[in-house]
């Protein structure tokens, strides 16, 4: 993690964990994926108009003392829309009607644009940046929150002290928070069981399952699909030289890797299986989408048809933490030909990818909601935030994709989805989609109301956040 304070210019979703405690947004997910207000009081949406008018909230300073406002807020849309944000990209321009109340203009009208604007784009304090520059900033988030920053030692932890002037009276809680940085999960647990920290994300289900045996800690499964983060694989496909430019390779990936015995044997029972965007049952998930049971035979056709009867050889770049899932996939891989070199990487390594390109294969995360839209587009436009280089962005998808996006009611948006999911994934095999750990959040039972996986993944509430003495 690189940057903390300017999330502007952030390229995952990891920051936004561990600055919830100071920056804020305009609205946020409440249990059942709905939008909830923050730091707008409500808002109007008008299709025919294409407009939207947020009403903000009084009273509110950020951590230096500047007024949030419309105007504060606009500064803040704008920086989004200068670094050409796919979230505020239908945004045609902005009018402050009044201090607290600011009216956006679209181009066109978007049915994921209040999503993803009041949500993605988080307020820092213009005073601030302006003041001591972007360099500045991105180590020195300033916002509206219940915490303000004390310090940041990278790769390491992220300490919080309590605003004594914060907007919400009473609140928050806690005088400090400290998030760390554990690398190694068993480091994490280790210290989670000696009290050192309180909670911890956890991904392993080996350790999990120790956790929950010991009966000692409360474990808070994510399991409404709210900003579920989906698990997979890419080829580089945008290459011409790469193999997996071929879509008859991609297919071929799909059926050499036998998902459901992977999920069953690494994640134990804490992710479903899927083959295409999304938790199964949810809204834009399309029961007809066929994928690519685990059939090795009809693999090697596929290989031999796309020009590869002995197969080839490819890298495959992966984090530590997946070892043990990277090396089924390879043993997989090479019972159809496919020679593959595992390369172990940090997150940091990963996520430079996002905005560039790989040799042969990455390890893929994506938010697994149901807007496709919003979401998938956040990977699938050619503009995305995430992957964009690696991949081809075929016109009917794009299509598609803009489709959905003009939807005027939520029936027309599922159909369009449906079709959308079909065309990625049964007819162009993009990325090859796995499965959606319920990711859990494990913590001493003194911790109360911190909103962990409660409602969106990416998101918790530190204000409310209390430990029982």
């Amino acid at each position: 993690m690189t940057n903390l304070g300017f999330p502007a210019e952030q390229t995952s979703s990891v920051p936004r964990l561990f600055v919830d405690p100071v920056l804020q947004s305009l609205a946020r997910y409440d249990k059942e994926g709905k939008l909830s207000p923050l730091l707008a009081t409500s808002w109007e949406t008008d299709a025919e108009a294409m407009t939207i008018t947020y009403e903000l909230r009084e009273g509110v300073q950020f951590h230096d003392g500047t007024d949030f406002n419309a105007e504060t807020a606009k500064w803040n849309i704008e920086k989004y829309i200068e670094v050409q944000r796919p979230e505020t990209a239908s945004i045609d321009s902005m009018e402050v009607l009044d201090d607290h109340t600011l009216k956006l203009n679209l181009k066109e009208w978007n049915s994921s644009a209040l999503d993803s604007i009041s949500f993605f784009v988080q307020m820092i304090s213009p005073t601030a940046y302006e003041e001591n520059g972007k360099e500045w900033a991105i180590g020195n988030p300033v916002g509206t929150g219940p915490f303000v920053f004390d310090n940041w030692e990278r790769s390491v932890s992220i300490s919080y002290v309590r605003n004594e002037d914060y907007w919400e009276e009473g609140k928050p809680y806690l005088d400090k928070i400290v998030m760390s940085q554990m690398m190694d999960e068993m480091t994490a647990v280790s210290s989670l069981r000696a009290g050192e920290i309180d909670g911890m994300d956890i991904d392993d289900s080996n350790l999990i399952k120790e956790l929950d045996a010991s009966g000692n800690f409360n474990l808070v499964l994510h399991d409404n699909g709210i900003g579920s983060v989906g698990q997979g694989l890419i080829g580089n496909s945008s290459d011409p030289d790469s193999p997996f430019s071929n879509v008859k390779v991609r297919k071929a990936l799909g059926y050499a890797i036998d998902v459901e015995a992977l999920n069953k044997t690494i994640n134990q029972g804490y992710a479903v299986a899927t083959n295409q965007w999304g938790v199964p049952g949810s809204f834009a998930y399309n029961p007809d989408v066929k994928g690519y049971p685990y059939n090795p035979e009809k693999a090697k056709e596929l290989l031999k048809e796309a020009g590869y009867p002995n197969g080839f050889s490819t890298k495959f770049y992966s984090e530590p933490k997946h070892a043990n899932t990277s090396a089924a996939i390879q043993n997989y891989l090479a019972q159809v030909g496919i020679d593959v070199e595992v390369v172990t990487t940090d997150s940091a390594k990963i996520q430079e990818f996002y905005g560039s390109t790989w040799d042969g294969l990455i390890y893929w995360w994506h938010t697994a909601q149901g807007d496709l839209p919003l979401y998938m587009g956040r990977h699938l436009n050619r503009d995305a935030v995430f992957y964009a280089g690696g991949m081809i962005h075929p016109e009917k998808v794009l299509n598609l994709l803009n489709e959905a996006k003009l939807a005027k009611d939520r029936d027309e948006k599922q159909r369009i989805s449906y079709e959308i999911q079909k065309s990625v994934f049964d007819e162009y095999a993009i990325g090859l989609p796995m499965f959606i750990p319920s990711a859990v959040f494990a913590k001493n039972p003194n911790v109360h109301d911190d909103g962990f996986h409660k409602t969106n993944l990416s998101s918790w509430t530190p204000e409310n956040a209390w430990i029982e003495e």
